[in-house]
């Protein structure tokens, strides 16, 4: 993957605190940097006095705020970043302090990591409620001397407020007394956020969790046990009033607790966005954040998940089509209908994905809306994997596409909802099969597979932390070794189910999508015509290809687009193999000019009038086109039916036959309502094997190769 830089306009004043960063056309930036609990942990930083923190520009008074100034990768910092704190609140003594993290701490973000270095740190402790207005100058070899400037504010705790609607309690509201009508506040009191610790405090579990004092910091807000932060929060509070946690879990805990207990219980507005007491009539008071670090201050086993995942390093980017799916706060602009703006500049993150106001959604999950394709297709099956589906598409019109030539030539990487659905290749007017059983049969579709859970004996599981599955998205674990792939490790686990016990993705089929008379591996079988088709373009007979040029036919460009497609697919035949074989054979059979038969059974000539189907076998047309003669069923008429589905009249046995690309040889007796596996048996013998019954049924039938024998005969 090509790495990208992008050159953002200065932004400062209620932008930067709003989007927790400054950022000037040279690439300087400051912002709040994160420190999870995994970083304690990893840099023994608790022996340091250091706590976790969300990475926010609005804490409460004695949290601290660690001050990161970064640089473009491949600048020269010429001399320390000189911090300087311009203004502060009345009877503040706060001061910009030398950072306590260790150098090798790493920046937290994994896509900033591959394009910015660390310039300096420093730390500031709000003291006093109101703003900090912070300036650090960068000296750099590109930029020269730079001052950016960030704004921090510091306060005490509030809470959301709204007891009368939430708790019951005539409380007076705070957060809420302005955002009453907020769409965001109303559909967050429906999510398990707004209630955790009220549930958990009266006795709700669940199988093996002990809920304990620890769980709480979690559960409430600005519970923060530093020396010196005494900001209104949960244990600020409980101290006042001599609140200790109880020795039993049960509903009295919760309804003997005081009113202004409550009034900081739960997971609220504050949790993410900051103690709020200055924000009354103030924007750059409150923060809102779309870094991971916000969320993995609690969720610190999805974080370093997430940080292994493709997500984490995809480069972002601002401006045009690429900002919906290139960074997170594009996305969920796109998803509500706003616009792009400057300084929407984070990666795909948790609240990309995740809505944390809203339990619209199974796992507040932002969209399961139906997507539209390119090609006006709409996905309308895969649960809560449509989220994903949002922007896994091509981006291109296949048809209208290939008519010409483009530069970075192919469907947009990643087209894997379009392979799932089957459509929008080039299939040169054919019937290629296209339904995918991954999307119709597994769970949840990308989500069932990407995000399984391991098993408790995996090697990928370390603790409770997975290396593959969940929200790394990873169908291999690289053992451990990155540069190494001989170690690693296919999770095959979900795949049991139904295709038992595999050792990788390879996985066997009955069908020789290849047509080498030996049915291998789905992968092995579509490498094979990919390397079949790869040669038939420039350069000949040499396993690559290449952009097309203007010369390029446009038999050659859609040739072209349809090796890329399943290329970037990245499945190799796994997403939907009958779509992936078929396009590629009909790219093979369009560029040899033998074409493909057009029809519900689709299939390639071999120019003696006979026609292979990976999936059926060899068959003849015979009559007006719709009857033909097959190897060992013998006359049938074919009608296409819904989807996939392929009607066959069976005059031998008198019945309609109903099957399918992926079901064949199971087949649906219509009449006799009965569902059977077809096996050709001696003699010319055709055998029926009742699914469910284990009944035989034997008729006449034919068994010959094809071209011992000419239709008709």
């Amino acid at each position: 993957m090509k790495a990208y830089r992008r050159v953002l306009g200065r932004v400062v004043g209620v932008v930067a605190i709003v989007f927790g960063l400054s950022v000037r056309a040279t690439g300087e930036r400051v912002i709040a940097c994160p420190v999870s609990a995994q970083d304690v942990e990893t840099y023994a930083l608790d022996g340091l006095g250091i706590v976790p923190s969300p990475g926010l520009l609005s804490v409460g008074l004695g949290e601290s705020i660690h001050l990161e100034a970064q640089v473009a990768a491949d600048d020269v910092v010429t001399a320390p970043v000189v911090w300087t704190l311009t203004e502060r609140p009345a009877g503040s003594a706060a001061v910009i302090q030398a950072s306590v993290l260790p150098a090798d701490v790493p920046i937290y973000d994994p896509a900033d990591a591959q394009t910015m270095q660390i310039a300096g740190r420093a730390l500031l402790v709000p003291d006093v409620e109101g703003l900090y207005f912070i300036t650090a100058t960068i000296t750099t070899a590109a930029g020269g001397s730079v001052d950016v400037e960030v704004v921090a504010s510091g306060g005490n705790y509030v809470g959301v407020g709204d007891h009368d609607a939430l708790l019951g309690s005539p409380l007076t509201p705070h957060c809420a007394e302005c955002h009453t009508l907020d769409k965001r506040v109303q559909a967050w009191k429906e999510t398990k956020h707004a209630s955790m610790f009220q549930r958990k405090i009266s006795g709700e579990s669940t199988p093996g969790e002990e809920y304990e004092l620890e769980c709480i910091q979690c559960h409430t807000v600005g519970y923060n046990p530093t020396p010196g932060a005494v900001n209104g929060g949960f244990d600020d509070v409980a101290t006042e009033l001599g609140w200790t946690f109880p020795g039993s879990l049960d509903p009295s805990n919760w309804d003997t607790m005081p009113d202004a207990l409550k009034m900081v219980s739960n997971i609220q507005c504050e949790n993410c966005h900051g103690a709020g007491s200055a924000h009354s009539g103030d924007a750059r008071a409150i923060s809102v954040s779309y870094n991971v670090g916000d969320c993995a201050i609690c969720h610190d086993i999805r974080a370093p998940e997430w940080k292994t995942s493709p997500h984490a390093r995809v480069p972002y980017r601002v401006g045009g089509s690429c900002a919906p799916c290139h960074n997170g706060d594009g996305f969920i602009a796109a998803t509500e209908g706003d616009s792009i703006r400057p300084g929407m500049e984070h990666t795909i993150g948790c609240a990309a994905c995740h809505d944390p106001h809203s339990a619209a959604n199974e796992h507040q999950v932002r969209t399961t809306e139906d997507v539209t394709l390119s090609n006006g297709e709409i996905a309308t099956e895969g649960g809560n994997g449509k989220l994903c589906m949002h922007c896994h598409i091509s981006r291109r019109n296949s048809a209208e596409y290939v008519l010409e030539n483009h530069s970075h030539y192919g469907p947009h990487h990643g087209p894997q909802t379009d392979m799932l659905l089957g459509t929008n290749a080039i299939q040169y007017g054919n019937y290629i099969p296209s339904a995918s059983a991954h999307l119709l049969t597994v769970d949840q579709a990308c989500v069932g597979c990407h995000m399984q859970e391991l098993e408790s004996d995996n090697p990928a599981l370390d603790g409770e932390i997975s290396h593959a599955g969940s929200h790394t998205f990873e169908m291999v674990w690289d053992g451990g070794t990155p540069d190494d792939p001989s170690d690693d490790v296919d999770q095959t686990g979900v795949c049991a189910t139904c295709h038992g016990e595999q050792d990788d993705f390879d996985v066997l089929t009955l069908k020789d999508y290849d047509g080498d008379g030996v049915a291998e591996g789905v992968q092995t079988e579509i490498d094979d015509l990919m390397e079949t088709l790869a040669k038939l373009l420039p350069p000949l007979q040499l396993n690559q290809v290449d952009d097309p040029t203007d010369a390029y036919t446009q038999a050659q460009r859609s040739a072209v687009y349809n090796y890329r497609f399943v290329l970037e697919d990245g499945s190799h035949g796994v997403h939907n193999a009958p779509y992936a074989s078929g396009i590629l054979k009909a790219s093979i059979a369009d560029l040899q000019g033998a074409g493909t038969e057009v029809g519900p059974l689709g299939g390639t000539p071999d120019g003696s009038g006979w026609i292979y189907s990976d999936w059926f076998g060899w068959y003849s047309p015979i009559f007006d086109g719709k009857w033909i003669f097959h190897q060992y069923h013998g006359p049938l008429y074919v009608v296409a039916g819904t989807g996939d589905m392929i009607n066959l009249w069976d005059p031998v046995i008198n019945d309609w036959l109903l099957t399918s690309p992926d079901l064949y040889p199971t087949m649906l007796m219509w009449g006799r309502q009965k569902w059977v596996t077809f096996t050709p048996g001696t003699g010319g013998t055709r055998v029926f094997t009742d699914t469910t019954t284990g009944e035989i049924l034997t008729y006449p039938g034919f068994s010959f190769e094809p071209p011992n024998i000419a239709p008709g005969n």
